[in-house]
């Protein structure tokens, strides 16, 4: 019959099951950004021969590290790998750390497909640090947002969480910043900071004025003076001054000159 009138066949696909639906089900990838000098530093001799600046053998390790007034490295510096223990055997920094992170890895009820850490060159400002990249032996650069776009990609969640240490926060803030200005701040799910200085640390002032507690080695590793001495140009400790939220919401004076000596060496000033 021409006139009978056929109904249309409308197929629907089903609706896939959210493999991230569960808790806990998916884990974003985890980008690691240390503290400050919790890089290692190196360098290669004319004769092409590495040596490791940062943790330092010597003064003369130290002197190496420095920087012109302009905030160029006087020497060409690359970075390689945070540090596990100092010298490899003394003091755990992100030894444990590490280890930890490589079971979660490892583990396969967790969830946590990968996990990295960005070594960088600390001596920079944090936003020179995103810019510019970290140096590495071969005369490339790593970069941050590259290490999030690539970790996003193959993170469950299409998302990275960052998880800094110390001055590692105020360079996953410069992060962010760089990030939203890209539109691309949606592949950073988290930030989780462990002791990072948003106000400001008052140690750091003391260690430039005075190289306060920069001994090392009883003095033969590192010496105060030298290190006040190289670390003058370093625009990363200049960061980590206090800021001026740093005195409206801390009562605690940054020094207290309350004896006959301190008072005396004061005046004589």
């Amino acid at each position: 019959n021409a006139s009978q009138t056929i109904p249309a066949l409308v197929i629907k696909a089903l609706p896939q099951p959210d493999p991230c639906a569960v808790p806990g089900a998916c884990v974003s990838n985890v980008l690691f950004l240390p503290g400050i000098e919790g890089s290692r530093l190196y360098m290669k001799d004319a004769s092409g021969s590495e040596h490791m600046l940062w943790e330092p053998n010597t003064n003369s390790d130290i002197s190496l590290l420095a920087m012109t007034e302009s905030g160029a490295s006087v020497n060409e510096i690359y970075t390689r790998d945070v540090i596990d223990k100092v010298f490899g055997w003394h003091t755990d920094v992100y030894g444990e750390f590490s280890a930890f992170m490589d079971s979660l890895a490892a583990s396969s009820t967790v969830g946590l497909k990968e996990w990295k850490a960005y070594p960088y060159d600390w001596r920079y400002d944090v936003f020179e640090i995103v810019d510019n990249g970290s140096l590495k032996e071969d005369g490339s650069r790593e970069y941050l947002i590259d290490d999030v776009e690539q970790m996003a990609s193959s993170s469950p969640t299409k998302k990275v969480t960052l998880l800094a240490h110390s001055n590692g926060g105020l360079l996953a803030k410069a992060l962010m910043i760089r990030l939203a200005a890209d539109g691309k701040a949606e592949l950073v799910d988290k930030i989780i900071l462990v002791a990072s200085p948003e106000l400001g640390t008052p140690k750091t002032l003391f260690s430039l004025l005075h190289g306060y507690d920069q001994d090392y080695g009883l003095g033969f590793v590192a010496d105060a003076a030298t290190v006040r001495a190289a670390i003058k140009n370093f625009a990363g400790v200049y960061g980590l001054l206090p800021s001026v939220a740093y005195f409206t919401k801390v009562l605690s004076p940054l020094a207290n000159f309350n004896t006959d000596s301190t008072v005396t060496a004061r005046e004589a000033n």
